[in-house]
């Protein structure tokens, strides 16, 4: 284990690169026929295999750092000095979390104000952006781009599972949060506030008091802890099945 770092510094190439970029992608795309690769996290800054799938009953990740805004809301209307949104969002379509973020976004009329990048699919080193990425300080640079650089900016010594959805604050240059959850609810709130909320073509007038509404936050939360767990159950159950 102490020389796991070293396995990502010896690749020539990193494995498990996805062959196409996320819009050229199409129903007959097969990602299961591409590289193999072992997932990996952070550990103390560094790139190693995650151990949560070996199969060599070792499933140890160390304690975890947890990346959550201590704010009850954020002003989403800054802009940098270019004329960019302060805050970015990280997603990959693959995970339902982080589309959830995506399509939250999109339904709150937030797109001016946070900007957004999709990964095209996972990697050896976790989730790759093949086009690189489009917020600074990563602005301008050639891809592939991978979002443990993300983490490993905000906090060069983390412990830490390299996940989607990130929201990144491009003026501290820190990840504000990676739990889905909250950044919807963020977002939500920064919508009722600023009065955005408007027609949607797939939902129609959303009501006034959004996606969150303050009289349903009970079973809002109920919904979304039953949802959560049972989706890692299947990845727990996955797991098993591979063992």
């Amino acid at each position: 284990e102490i020389a796991d770092p070293l396995r990502f510094f010896q690749y020539e190439n990193v494995p498990g690169l996805p062959e196409l970029a996320l819009g050229e992608c199409d129903l007959d795309t097969d990602p299961r026929t591409w590289e193999p690769y072992l997932l990996v996290m952070l550990r103390d800054g560094m790139i190693v295999p995650d151990p949560y799938f070996r199969l060599s009953g070792n499933d140890d990740r160390g304690e975890l750092m947890e990346f959550k805004c201590n704010k009850p809301q954020l002003s989403f209307d800054e802009c940098n000095g270019d004329g960019s949104p302060r805050y970015h969002l990280f997603v990959s379509e693959s995970c339902p979390m982080a589309s959830a973020v995506s399509a939250a976004r999109k339904l709150l009329g937030l797109e001016s104000m946070i900007s957004i990048d999709r990964a095209d699919g996972e990697s050896g080193a976790g989730p790759v952006f093949l086009n690189g990425c489009s917020c600074s300080p990563w602005k301008g640079s050639d891809g592939p781009f991978w979002l443990y650089s993300v983490y490993q900016l905000s906090k060069p010594s983390a412990t830490s599972l390299i996940t989607a959805p990130v929201l990144w604050d491009t003026v501290e240059q820190k990840i504000v949060s990676n739990d889905a959850w909250q950044i919807v609810k963020l977002m939500t709130h920064e919508a009722e506030q600023s009065d955005l909320i408007c027609y949607n073509d797939a939902l129609g007038v959303i009501a006034k008091d959004g996606l969150y509404p303050g009289d349903q936050m009970e079973a809002i939360e109920s919904m979304y802890s039953d949802l959560s767990s049972s989706i890692f159950t299947v990845e727990g159950a996955g797991l098993e099945f591979l063992a």
